[in-house]
């Protein structure tokens, strides 16, 4: 049984242009215009489309991707354009036409936006002729569910000239994407000082937080650690903080001087944890040196 979704696909794609919906939704849309049913393009040439804007104002980012497949199992060939499909004087647009194999009548365009990612429309099957204009049959000449409607699964002749798919249109990413613009702000800051009197204090601190956000789950922790030392041995205090608001990878606390980390353990953990760093000799020696007297006193 197939889904809303790919019952959709399966009544538009290929047999007319999409239009979003059959009536305007709250979501808004770009409604695709051309290319037509017989519309033929070639490699080398000047492939073009044109649509109509969205009068809602919603699809500020649109994306255009060069798709080709049947109607239930579409396949991203690569992202052709990217346009503010609100801008109601912008509603046609020109790019160089890809090489394909085979040349034939099995590419269509998608329209998306992170503004409604599940709300997807789609241009009718065109063909990319090679440069002498030649073309060959599609392979198929019925749809999975035995519509009446010709198709193939056409390639990029060179795949490395491929522009990725938006990441909102990958499996999570939808939310993820949303979860990203909440939450995108890293922050790092660091300051160090040094005392070299009598009495000096060492102090270390940090705080990380971290969020994560998939289709159906979330994750959030928080650590703090702290470290505190004041002695008679002029050891260095310094300050370290690191502050992350966001799950855009790992933060390595940084140290101002960097003299205090020669084996590179206190202050660049690939975690985003935090270490301070001193050194407790003399303070082990003057604990070493009370228990002996303790003890001959006893």
């Amino acid at each position: 049984m197939y889904g809303l979704h790919a019952l959709m696909k399966s009544m538009f794609a290929g047999q007319g242009l999409v239009a979003a919906a059959a009536a305007p939704t709250p979501i808004g849309g770009v409604t695709p215009t051309a290319p037509g049913p017989n519309d033929v393009f070639r490699e080398g040439g000047q492939c073009s489309f044109s649509w109509t804007p969205d009068p809602s104002g919603t699809w500020k980012q649109t994306d255009v991707e060069l798709m080709t497949g049947d109607n239930f199992n579409m396949v991203f060939l690569t992202t052709v354009a990217s346009f503010d499909g609100t801008d109601p004087t912008l509603t046609t647009m020109n790019f160089p036409c890809p090489d394909v194999e085979p040349n034939s009548a099995i590419y269509f365009y998608q329209f998306s936006s992170p503004a409604a990612p599940t709300a997807l429309t789609w241009t009718t099957r065109f063909a990319i002729a090679d440069a002498q204009g030649k073309t060959t049959p599609p392979e198929n000449t019925t749809q999975p569910n035995g519509q009446q409607i010709p198709w193939g699964t056409g390639k990029l002749a060179d795949p490395s000239k491929a522009v990725p798919e938006p990441g909102y249109l990958l499996p999570g990413g939808a939310s993820a994407s949303a979860s990203a613009s909440a939450s995108a702000s890293t922050t790092d800051s660091a300051s160090s000082t040094a005392a070299g009197s009598s009495s000096a204090s060492s102090s270390g601190s940090a705080s990380s937080t971290t969020s994560d956000s998939s289709s159906s789950s979330s994750d959030s922790a928080t650590t703090t650690a702290s470290a505190s030392q004041s002695s008679s041995t002029g050891t260095p205090s310094r300050i370290v903080t690191v502050i992350r608001t966001a799950s855009s990878g790992q933060i390595a606390p940084t140290d101002g001087s960097g003299s205090n980390d020669s084996s590179g353990n206190g202050g660049s953990g690939s975690n985003g944890a935090f270490a301070v760093r001193t050194s407790w000799g003399s303070a082990v020696l003057a604990l070493g040196v009370t228990a002996a007297v303790f003890v001959v006193a006893s």
